[in-house]
């Protein structure tokens, strides 16, 4: 019995020396200080979170790889001397060192949010979990690098953006890095390396927010003063994956690790409400009232098609007339329940807190004459490359400039109905800087349906000033109608 213990004790002694009593974040073979010390530090970010921002748990590696930003395309390329890394520090759900974020602006007007994890005040991707050959070291993301997640920048200089990410493959492993070719995990990050990060900058006077936390409980938090900025970081797991994707009114999209969930701003997710300096409070979640006068509304929507099957079957590819003929039943209903337009968006999940201190820039409006110009479009021959698809070239001279993400060119077009379409298609034009006098060459992809198809295009003077955030409709969007050209496809 004797011997047995005495290999136990030999066993421990052995798993001290090779520091294996140490979670992963403090096993760095770079990592030298006093054994005693790092015990202590180690037990403390473990039992108290709100500890999880003690530094010096990494040394500092090789600058993260981003790739090559131009500036005049998508959201420009970095303005170096506008970094700023944000006071807030949230724990990682395993410990180590923290999670933050760095906002930087960009030559197209963009405000754009880099996350990861903070260490020495520097912020980057860790070398764990198969990153970075697990070097244990804190690779810095350059000043120069931009993220996805960018909004435009208002007059006073604040931007105003709430993201959410829950799908597998968008969400953040542990390492802090999604983008980064040489941070990200070289055979796939294990489940339990990957979280859930809610984020966003919701303006000067955005106080603090409410959220469901991975139990269920509703808590809220304090903004960062000035922005607005928030983060919130959860394991991602089945449980906390479809805890954050259920609807307004129960129910979820079936959400697992793999699948895609929603962001705050489509009121499903871990925001609830976000409170403002003057008392309003914005909530993201219907009330018990609203819930009631949504199961009225379904059931009458429900009955109303089983008297109209022909409508039902429709519902898939609708007709220019059934499509009118369904928003004639939604205004009905809504009027027979009195539910606003506003109210049936919290219902689907799609209610939108306003911009709250949201400065538009002094910019005259521009008129219809001012924009308007001539179009032409011809259908294009098929090619090998293009086979079974109808391309549309549309030609136009730009009479006004694009320089940022918020002004664009944009198309709708209409055409025949037939399987597969028909009812309309309509986007952006470009995804960069335009000259006045430039002469924009668009390949548009209608339907391959015969027939007569008509179609407009507009110019978006200051989508943030007129808050858009609906549908493509040159000259009722918000946009400015530049013309309208119609082809026939034979």
């Amino acid at each position: 019995m004797s011997d047995y213990f005495d290999q136990v004790e030999q066993g421990m002694r052995e798993a001290v020396r090779r520091r294996a009593h140490l979670p992963w974040y403090a096993r760095s073979p770079r990592i030298r200080r006093g054994r005693a010390l790092v015990v202590v530090l180690a037990a403390l970010v473990v039992a108290t979170p709100a500890v999880g921002a003690v530094t010096n748990w990494f040394g500092i590696g090789a600058p993260d790889h981003f790739p090559a930003q131009s500036p005049t395309l998508n959201d420009g390329r970095a303005l170096p001397r506008t970094s700023q890394l944000l006071a807030l520090r949230v724990p990682d759900p395993a410990g180590g060192p923290p999670w933050g974020m760095r906002l930087v602006r960009s030559t197209r007007g963009e405000t754009c949010i880099q996350l990861g994890r903070v260490e020495n005040g520097r912020i980057g991707s860790l070398g764990i979990d198969g990153a970075w050959h697990n070097d244990g070291l804190l690779h810095p993301f350059p000043i120069t690098t931009i993220d996805d997640y960018c909004a435009a920048t208002d007059a006073a200089g604040n931007a105003f953006e709430n993201v959410g990410e829950s799908a597998f493959a968008n969400a953040y492993p542990a390492t802090g890095t999604s983008r980064s070719q040489a941070g990200v995990c070289e055979l796939g990050c294990p489940g339990a390396s990957m979280r859930i990060v809610f984020m966003g900058l919701l303006g000067p006077d955005a106080t603090r927010i409410t959220y469901r936390a991975p139990d269920g409980s509703l808590r809220t938090e304090k903004t960062s003063v000035g922005d607005g900025a928030y983060l919130l970081v959860f394991p991602l797991d089945d449980r906390n994956c479809s805890l954050y994707s259920q609807g307004p009114y129960g129910g979820n999209s079936g959400c697992a690790p793999g699948d895609t969930g929603s962001s705050p701003e489509e009121g499903i997710g871990a925001i609830t409400a976000i409170s403002y300096r003057d008392g309003h409070v914005c909530s993201l979640h219907p009330s018990r009232k609203l819930l009631a006068a949504n199961r009225a509304f379904k059931a009458s929507a429900a009955s109303y098609l089983r008297a109209h099957p022909s409508l039902a079957r429709h519902l898939q590819h609708p007709s220019a007339r059934q499509e009118a003929v369904i928003e004639s039943l939604r205004k009905r209903l809504l009027a027979s329940e009195h539910l606003t337009p506003a109210d049936l968006l919290m219902l689907t999940g799609l209610a939108r807190c306003p911009r709250v201190g949201y400065v538009a820039e002094k910019e005259k409006p521009l008129t219809r004459g001012e924009v308007a110009t001539p179009i032409s479009a011809k259908v294009l021959p098929a090619t090998q490359a293009w086979a079974g698809v109808v391309r549309v070239d549309i030609t136009f001279i730009a009479r006004q400039p694009v320089t940022t993400t918020s002004s664009w060119y944009e198309f709708y077009i209409a055409g025949p109905s037939c399987p597969g379409g028909g009812s309309g298609v309509g986007g952006q034009i470009g995804v960069g800087n335009i000259r006045a006098g430039q002469q924009i060459h668009y390949q548009a992809l209608p339907a391959d349906c015969k027939g007569v198809y008509h179609g407009l295009i507009g110019y978006m003077q200051d989508s943030e000033a007129a808050n858009v955030t609906g549908g493509v409709i040159p000259g009722k969007d918000g946009s400015i109608l530049v013309g309208r050209v119609s082809f026939t496809i034979h």
